[in-house]
């Protein structure tokens, strides 16, 4: 078997320096509160960036022990796979530019044989509702609908997005209170078609989806086939300023907080006279980011959804 890198990465509280993610529950296994706040969305935001700045190929977020049915620790360093190395610099710095302040992450790396971790992470993914109507199913698992339900079958393989993440359940809940009926729909950042084949299921007649990644493209096209939607979406490697030129009626931009800030003006351009715009991706604590973006772009914000920390920013022109 090839070997493969692998990175640890450990998150530390600036305001605390000493504290770190590894936990000992207490004696009777009751999980103690970490160290500070809330970790989770910090460590979905890490593995994001992981997956769309460089070549991993698999990430492990939290490791627990358990005895006698009670959990007695829980690490928190996050396990990132990669077939080649790159550089800790890069990884570093690119992370701490989009994560809070006041959190500093430190990095080791070791050569560890290959195994098929891969695959593991299939056995916990169940089929999931993610809003009112639609159930994102793993084309390993079957699920009957229920009355009104549209299920999605879904193979994320490579590309980032299983369709349960908060922020594209954001997306989602967006696309069934606002998309019109026969939008013509533009994903920013497709990832895996989740976006761009829910919003045909919802009533969309045609969309285009791009994303920067070249490895999501054949994989969202499986996805497109397997819910018969293919013929309706086109999908392609690119950035926003390629679809200059032409106008949807709504545009998903699930994307980091940075990137949005930074290509607002383009989404802008795009957008038909009374189109709308979802935004997520974007952590509440770095939402000030993205409303300055909007206000400079003169657009109207319209509402604003929340999922735990995430949020997700319905505007319009």
């Amino acid at each position: 078997m090839s070997n493969y890198w692998q990175i640890e990465i450990e998150i530390a509280n600036l305001n605390n320096p000493s504290s770190h993610l590894d936990q000992n529950m207490t004696s009777d296994g009751d999980d103690t509160a970490l160290p500070f706040g809330e970790t989770e969305d910090t460590r979905d935001i890490i593995s994001q960036i992981l997956f769309e700045y460089f070549p991993c190929e698999g990430v492990v977020l939290a490791e627990e022990t358990f005895k006698e049915f009670k959990r007695i620790s829980k690490s928190d360093k996050i396990k990132a796979f990669f077939s080649q190395l790159p550089n800790l610099d890069d990884v570093k710095k690119t992370i701490l530019e989009n994560i809070s302040d006041t959190i500093d992450i430190n990095l080791s790396v070791s050569q560890i044989e290959e195994k098929d971790w891969s695959e593991e992470w299939k056995k916990q993914w169940q089929p999931t509702k993610i809003s009112q109507k639609i159930v994102i199913c793993p084309t390993w698992r079957e699920y009957n609908a229920k009355d009104k339900e549209i299920v999605i079958n879904l193979n994320p393989g490579m590309a980032f997005g299983t369709g349960t993440h908060a922020t594209t359940q954001l997306c989602v809940r967006a696309m069934e209170e606002f998309m019109p009926k026969n939008a013509e729909l533009a994903d920013i950042g497709c990832g895996s078609g989740i976006l761009a084949i829910c919003g045909i299921k919802l009533g969309a007649k045609k969309a285009v989806a791009i994303d920067n990644d070249p490895i999501t493209i054949p994989i969202a096209i499986d996805n497109a086939t397997l819910n018969n939607v293919d013929d309706k979406i086109k999908f392609f490697t690119a950035t926003s300023n390629a679809l200059l030129g032409n106008t949807y009626d709504f545009i998903c931009a699930n994307i980091l907080h940075n990137v949005l800030d930074e290509i607002m003006g383009e989404l802008k351009q795009l957008l038909k006279p009374n189109g709308q715009l979802v935004l997520s991706g974007i952590l509440d604590e770095k939402k000030q980011i993205v409303l300055n973006a909007i206000e400079r772009e003169n657009l109207k914000l319209e509402k604003n959804l929340t999922e735990g920390n995430w949020v997700g920013l319905i505007v319009k022109k």
